[in-house]
């Protein structure tokens, strides 16, 4: 069965303060919903993301080769979003607000 929403974050050494915010706003009931997904995509690099060190509620799919941003959303939307009904990608470079992190919770419980 499919969640409702994954999140994915296409990324290349610059992860770290976005995904900071999506997990404070999570923490803080803004995406505490068993329906959503934090899905990060990641290029490799010298300073990869440690997939232990991260949250259960993130899942991480690291490229087996730099294939670029525009390979990694293409990758999200080929390979990861058949899983979810509703997609939310968004860069390394940019951050989460809470209207639109609040808008995705209320298309959630109204689509539920």
């Amino acid at each position: 069965m499919k969640k409702k929403l994954g999140i994915f974050i296409p990324t290349f050494e610059r992860l770290a303060r976005n995904l900071d915010i999506f997990l404070f706003y999570d923490s803080n009931g803004y995406l505490n919903h068993d329906e959503i997904d934090i899905v990060v995509i990641e290029n490799p690099s010298i300073s990869s993301i440690c997939p232990s060190r991260l949250p259960s509620r993130v899942q991480y799919f690291p490229n087996s080769s730099q294939i670029g941003l525009h390979g990694s959303w293409h990758r999200a939307v080929t390979a990861l979003a058949h899983n979810y009904e509703w997609v939310y990608i968004i860069g390394d470079t940019d951050y989460p607000t809470l209207s639109a992190l609040s808008l995705c919770h209320v298309l959630i419980i109204v689509v539920l």
